[in-house]
């Protein structure tokens, strides 16, 4: 995908700051030590460590119903790509397929933690735009900076 590089979930960390804690989703590239950091809060780290476990309940929970009702439709996640920085926030977008014909038909705007959840539910590739180089970091120099 031109302007983009397929990463995968390379780890998820609790991180104490003080009295409060931060979660963050590292994506790693295939070809060196560098993650790209995403900031997530606590219901969406538990949503992605539930998904990374494969863990599922009875019922459906909200990512399952999603890609459950897509499924129903004859759609499926082609890809998720994070796209940009918007005032200190990453954007995301799915982009869904349509079944009958095969083709990438429709581009959705979402939050990077639940493309994250979606991408892990369907088993389909994760890609950062290139244009986000410089948000990615050694891997052992963001760990050291969150060591108490």
């Amino acid at each position: 995908m031109e302007g983009y590089e397929e990463v995968f979930v390379d780890g998820l960390y609790r991180i104490q700051n003080g009295r409060d804690y931060y979660y963050a989703v590292l994506l790693r590239k295939h070809d060196d030590d560098k993650v790209l950091p995403v900031f997530i809060g606590a219901p969406e780290a538990m949503a992605i460590q539930m998904a990374l476990n494969n863990i599922r309940f009875k019922r459906p929970l909200t990512h399952d119903l999603l890609v459950s009702v897509l499924d129903s439709l004859g759609v499926s996640v082609s890809k998720v790509t994070i796209d940009a920085v918007i005032e200190g926030i990453y954007t995301a977008t799915l982009v869904l397929k349509d079944e009958n014909t095969n083709k990438e038909k429709w581009y959705i705007d979402a939050r990077p933690s639940d493309s994250i959840v979606i991408a892990l539910k369907t088993n389909s590739p994760i890609y950062v735009s290139m244009k986000l180089e410089n948000h990615f970091v050694p891997k052992e120099i963001f760990l050291e900076d969150f060591e108490e």
